[in-house]
């Protein structure tokens, strides 16, 4: 029987499989960098907020359950513990803009993500 989250653990364990071990204890943020720097990943997340989006129990937080749930995953299919709880996030995906503070972590990633962050 497919889990409730099933499609959205399958987008997690793509991503995860993306980014080279070992991982860092920042993978969930590699994870979001790494979904908004693929084009198949980011239409994949944004059609599944869209789903969830319709689902009544959400009333259009689509995207925080999505979010949510993409944390919940890569906290259980990398085995991590969850370190700190309330640090903002620093993915777009979340509405939160790297500030020049957080260039030299996008500097450290860009090399992982081959992304281009400014």
């Amino acid at each position: 029987m497919r889990k409730k989250t099933q499609d959205i653990e399958d987008l997690t364990l793509d991503v995860l499989n993306s980014i080279p071990k070992p991982w860092p204890d920042y993978i969930t943020l590699l994870v979001f960098l790494a979904i908004e720097h693929n084009e198949r990943f980011l239409q994949r997340y944004e059609s599944l907020v869209g789903k969830h989006n319709k689902i009544e129990k959400y009333k259009g937080n689509g995207k925080g359950h999505v979010n949510a749930t993409i944390g919940m995953h890569v906290k259980g299919l990398t085995g991590r513990t969850v370190t700190s709880k309330g640090n903002p996030a620093k993915s777009r995906l979340s509405v939160v803009i790297l500030s020049w503070a957080d260039k030299s972590i996008c500097d450290i990633m860009s090399s992982v993500l081959s992304c281009y962050c400014d």
